[in-house]
């Protein structure tokens, strides 16, 4: 009796969804993974203190030997008030969006964490950069110990598919 009822719920619930063309695949719904989650959240926490210009928010947030490279060797690598004395020449007020971010666990209190990020200005232009962060536990608090960043040129941006998570 169990099973037949059981049997007549799944039927039921597939009878529910409506069927797609043929040829056609359901669209897949994109969700984060809960290390995304995390440093998406971390990252979030450095913006601000940028945006803030709160430099101890900032350190906070930085391993005490925090280096800033970048592709150019004239500028690096950059020590943590360098890296703030520089942020401060190019504030612009605009918007912080991360796209297609990875993280990679290197083991229980390391990771690499890989995104490209969007700043929209005033004036509707993107300036992108393609990031990699070092993070590592230190005294049980996840620390960024090292930032590569590169100029990213013609990234796709297209408008964001709502999720139903937002």
């Amino acid at each position: 009796m169990r099973m037949l009822a059981l049997c007549l719920l799944t039927a039921l619930a597939a009878a529910q969804q409506p069927p797609l063309p043929s040829g056609e695949v359901q669209p897949k719904t994109m969700t984060a993974t809960r290390p995304v989650v995390m440093f998406t959240h971390l990252e979030q926490a450095i913006i601000a203190a940028i945006d803030k210009s709160d430099a101890r928010a900032l350190k906070a947030q930085l391993d005490m030997g925090f280096q800033y490279i970048q592709p150019l060797p004239t500028e690096s690598p950059l020590s943590a008030d360098q890296w703030f004395d520089h942020l401060k020449r190019f504030k612009t007020h605009a918007v912080h969006q991360f796209n297609q971010m990875s993280v990679q666990t290197v083991s229980e209190n390391a990771a690499i964490v890989s995104f490209v990020e969007s700043l929209k200005r005033d004036d509707a232009q993107y300036e992108d950069t393609f990031i990699v962060d070092y993070w590592q536990v230190a005294d049980g608090v996840w620390k960024l110990k090292a930032r590569y960043a590169c100029p990213v040129k013609d990234f796709p941006h297209t408008a964001p598919k709502p999720t139903g998570k937002q």
